[in-house]
């Protein structure tokens, strides 16, 4: 019974309960106080949970309800060094807060944080009376122009913003994720008014745009993530 090792709730009290006092809690600064080592009883998902909880600038973050959305050992980061950036292997902490999910950079044999990144929710608001409405979209293929429509309570003239973005397309810093990424940004105008709504058309050049599955937003107010959204597959052309 004494080789039993501690449950995973004890580890983790005692994982930040170790780095307390020793470790360096400045997300910018590397290594370890003198003397000090994270302790070796627990697994490393524990360890690092511990050491991001325990980063002052993470806690900036946790003043609202929060929770552990999961630990990614196998993550990277980019970095700053020698003037340059340097892509590394790290351990990704995925803290859920109301407004964001807040990924803690972690190095487990210096026990401290990289970096972190409040990754903004996007959370499409349902559609209300008098709000901008976007029909939705069928597949297509890569070469195809379709047209994209919907209706908004701004008057005619009135100018919309819409995107197309890869349904797996990160904000910065784009050196995180890797690999070609094809969108398209532009405005339209609404037309067409009559008894409180207008309507809106856009036509979509698929020719510009790489096979992916994407999201298109139209709003009129940033952020865009306030509008409304829908997605479609665009795949490439058939064989023969």
């Amino acid at each position: 019974m004494n080789d039993m090792k501690p449950g995973p709730i004890l580890c983790l009290l005692l994982v930040i309960g170790v780095m307390t006092p020793g470790c360096i809690e400045d997300s910018g600064v590397s290594g370890l106080a003198s003397g000090v080592s994270c302790p070796d009883c627990c697994d490393d998902v524990a360890i690092a949970i511990g050491i991001a909880l325990n980063d002052s600038e993470v806690r900036t973050y946790l003043a609202d309800p929060y929770s552990i959305a999961g630990v990614n050992p196998n993550a990277t980061t980019t970095v700053p060094l020698d003037e340059t950036y340097s892509t590394i292997d790290t351990v990704d902490v995925m803290i859920d807060t109301p407004g964001n999910l807040v990924h803690v950079y972690v190095d487990i044999p210096n026990c401290t944080v990289i970096s972190l990144w409040p990754q903004p929710k996007r959370i499409p608001l349902e559609p209300i009376p008098n709000a901008t409405i976007i029909n939705p979209v069928g597949n297509h293929l890569v070469g195809e122009v379709f047209t994209v429509n919907g209706t908004s309570p701004l008057p005619a003239g009135n100018l919309l913003f819409i995107e197309i973005i890869p349904a797996d397309f990160k904000p910065p810093p784009w050196q995180d994720h890797p690999g070609p990424k094809t969108t398209i940004s532009d405005r339209i105008q609404t037309v067409e008014y009559h008894n409180g709504v207008s309507h809106w058309y856009y036509a979509v050049n698929t020719t510009v745009l790489l096979p992916n599955r994407y999201e298109i937003w139209v709003w009129s107010d940033p952020p865009y993530w306030t509008g409304v959204s829908t997605e479609f597959n665009l795949s490439g052309e058939e064989d023969g």
